[in-house]
Order: C-alpha cells, then sequence, then structure tokens
C-alpha cells in the first residue's frame, strides 16, 4: 500500500493506556494530527470486565468505554484491526500490518502484553483457550454453553476469576496451580486460607502444587487435561492463566531499549527521544530509585496513559510516573482489593474479622505502610492510596488514625 501521509503522534495500541494518551496528548496539543493504530477491532473496552461480567452474559456493549464520537470529537483517528509490525525510529516511520509505511514524528508503544501459551502437546487442540481479548471470552463463552466440564490453569487473576465464572454457568471446574494457594505473591496466610475455604465452598475443585503436563485430544478437540504425575482431569474446555508477556518483540533491531519489556525513565519516554512507553508492554524505572518494574494492571495502564500522553504533548515540566498501583478482583462474594506493594513475606497487621469475612491487611517496612489486601472493605482503599503513595510514617497498630480501619488489629506477624 506504499508510504502514508505523515503524523505527529502515533500510538501502536488502542487499549486503555494508549487511548487515555490520546486524550493527553489533544489537550496538550489541539491540532496535531493523532493516529491510534489498534490490533483490537473496535474501540476501547473494559478489559477487567472480560472474566466476570463478560463471561457471565453481559452484552459486549455495556463493557465498551469509548464510542465512536469519543475519537471524532477530539479529531483522533482510530484504526482498529491493524497491527504495528517493526519500527525504524532512524526513518521515524512504522510498517503496518497491511503492508504500509507510517511515518511520525513522535511514538507511543502501548501494545499492552501477549498470554503466555506452553509448548506442550495438544495445546493447539480446540477448546484450549486463553483470555487476553473480546475474541477470546466471546470463544470461551461459546464452549462454556455447551460443555459440563472445564479446567482452568494458574493461580492468579486469570485463572481464578474464569473459575468462579464457570461454576456460577453450571461447569464442573478444577483449577490447578503449582503454588499452595491462589495468589501466593499477594496474601497473608489467613486471607489465603479464607480464599481458599470460599473457592471450595464455591464448588471449584483446586489442585494446589500441580502442574500442568499437556492435553488430551480426541480427532483435534480437546477431551481432557494431563497433570504432571500422569493423572487426567476430563474436559471439554480449558482456560489458560499462566500469566503474559509484554507485547515487545516487534521491536527488536528497532534501536529501543527493550528487556523484558519496553524500557523508559520515570517520565515514559525511552532512550530514543520523543518515543514513549506505557501499559502493560512498559518496564519503567522508578522514580524514587531501583530497578525498572513492568506493571501489569489496568489502573497502571490508565495512570501511564495519561502521563506518558500530558508529555507527548508538551508537559512542561514533563510529569513523572508515581501513582500507588491498584487492583480489585472477586472470588464469588468476596471481593479484593490490593494497594501498593503486599508481599506475604513482610510484616502484617489484620485489622477486622476473619469469621465475618471483613478485614484488611497492611504490610509494613520499616515505619511505612508498603502495601494493604482488603477482603469486602472497599471503602479504605482510598485512604491506603493516600499514605502508602506518601510514604510518611504511621502505626500500623492504629490505622484507625489515618481513616484506614476502625477495629482493633486481629492479628500481627508474617504470614508463612
Amino acid at each position: 500500500m506504499g508510504r502514508r501521509g505523515p503524523v505527529r503522534y502515533l500510538v501502536a495500541g488502542g487499549g486503555v493506556a494508549g487511548t487515555l494518551a490520546a486524550q493527553e496528548i489533544r489537550k496538550g496539543d489541539p491540532a496535531g494530527g493523532i493516529h491510534i493504530v489498534g490490533e483490537e477491532p473496535g474501540p476501547l473496552y473494559n478489559r477487567t470486565l472480560l472474566s466476570k461480567e463478560f463471561l457471565l452474559g453481559a452484552d459486549p456493549g455495556r463493557i465498551v468505554l469509548k464510542d465512536a464520537s469519543f475519537y471524532e470529537r477530539r479529531g483522533i483517528e482510530l484504526e482498529a484491526g491493524t497491527r504495528v509490525l517493526a519500527v525504524d525510529v532512524a526513518r521515524r516511520e512504522a510498517r503496518l500490518s497491511d503492508g504500509s509505511l507510517q511515518p511520525f514524528e513522535k511514538l507511543l508503544l502501548a501494545t499492552g502484553a501477549e498470554p503466555v501459551i506452553p509448548p506442550l502437546e495438544g495445546s493447539q487442540a480446540e477448546g484450549v483457550c486463553v483470555l487476553r481479548s473480546l475474541a477470546h471470552a466471546a470463544e470461551i463463552r461459546q464452549r462454556a454453553a455447551s460443555a459440563d466440564r472445564a479446567v482452568c490453569v494458574g493461580g492468579g487473576f486469570i485463572g481464578v476469576e474464569t473459575a468462579c465464572a464457570l461454576v456460577e454457568l453450571g461447569l464442573a471446574v478444577d483449577l490447578i496451580f503449582l503454588e499452595p494457594h491462589p495468589w501466593a505473591a499477594l496474601l497473608p496466610e489467613p486471607i489465603a486460607r479464607l480464599v481458599t475455604t470460599r473457592l471450595v465452598e464455591g464448588g471449584v475443585r483446586l489442585h494446589p502444587r500441580t502442574a500442568l503436563a499437556g492435553f488430551a485430544r480426541e480427532r483435534d478437540a480437546l477431551s481432557g487435561v494431563r497433570l504432571a504425575g500422569g493423572a487426567r482431569l476430563p474436559a471439554r474446555l480449558a482456560v489458560l492463566g499462566l500469566g503474559a508477556r509484554p507485547a515487545a518483540a516487534f521491536l527488536n533491531g528497532s534501536g529501543i531499549p527493550v528487556a523484558r519489556g519496553v524500557l523508559t525513565g520515570p517520565s515514559l519516554e525511552t532512550g530514543v527521544p520523543g518515543v514513549y512507553a506505557a501499559g502493560d508492554v512498559a518496564e519503567v524505572a522508578p522514580a524514587d530509585g531501583g530497578p525498572p518494574r513492568l506493571g501489569g494492571h489496568w489502573s497502571t495502564a490508565q495512570s501511564q496513559g495519561r502521563v506518558a500522553g500530558a508529555n507527548l504533548g508538551g508537559r512542561v515540566p514533563p510529569l513523572v510516573h508515581d501513582a500507588v498501583p491498584f487492583f480489585d478482583t472477586r472470588v464469588f462474594d468476596l471481593e479484593l482489593a490490593f494497594v501498593g506493594d503486599p508481599r506475604p513475606d513482610r510484616p502484617f497487621v489484620l485489622h477486622g474479622s476473619l469469621a465475618r469475612r471483613r478485614c484488611i491487611a497492611f504490610f509494613v517496612s520499616g515505619e511505612r505502610l508498603v502495601g494493604t489486601v482488603h477482603v469486602n472493605h472497599p471503602d479504605g482503599v482510598p485512604a491506603a492510596v493516600d499514605v502508602v503513595g506518601s510514604g510518611r510514617s504511621v502505626d500500623p497498630r492504629a490505622l484507625e488514625e489515618y481513616g484506614l480501619a476502625g477495629p482493633a488489629p486481629a492479628t500481627r506477624g508474617v504470614s508463612s
């Protein structure tokens, strides 16, 4: 298709980071051309609802966040169903999946992440699914309608949330994971027990410390999931939640620095002037020092998109990204929220009641509150974000002073 006309701002990726970045660019530059190239076939939707409301039958329109008028009012061109395949920073141009070349002045890389699919026997069988896009979720929902058994793989958000949704749809569900319990890198032991109990109560059969070995097929269709050790679980549907990797392989040879993800400084600019990254693809050096970090959560993609867009649009002085991470999930009627950097090997104080299934775990490092886990206690989240972000000293035994919790601590210690 040849060479296109140049655009001032090229945004590679039409997800939440790219879309909010384009919105911020327009605030700073009312006239510069903005071109979003997005792999998804339509405008921005809420990806976090795929494993919850959408699998349970919600209409796709209910999860759409931006309609055509959002882009039209701001003079943003959205080219849906197209990918950036390569970038040449010396020539300041990108090669797109339709074969054309798109020249640009400034570039935002917001291509997100790709699900991990292990190279195991049978992994390409019909019925072996991942969940990263609306199309993936639609396939899972369609297959669930005619299946009676399913296996979910992975003890993270995708594995657990999908297992709960499929049980609610009436399927018999096995959840296998390598760790001793779901979210092992986040949950202190008392809350881990509560989550495990609720999953079992809800009908999910748990297989902790269990490795996936492969998939059994009848013709080309999935018939079962093989476990390490020789056991087999019958299933017509398997959903893999084994993590995701930044979608950055297309940048090989581009001159843009890439490690696990696209490396950026605190302003989200890469080592190439005028080239930024935001969202799941970005590996960001924190403003307070330390090694670069991947985000991997919806709220981080939102805040990074806004910062990158403001800086691309000419913000002086440039913003730095220092937002406190926040993410939430649900295990049937348990609403969990995570703030900051909770780690179960850190000292923690538990306020509230495990018996009533309403509590908050506060993780401390020295005299600082560095993370929290909330169970059916969403009203404590805003104050937690504020205190974690402030870095000020706190007394974790008396957190009600900060508007974080009311009841006296139930537990203090370090989870095993």
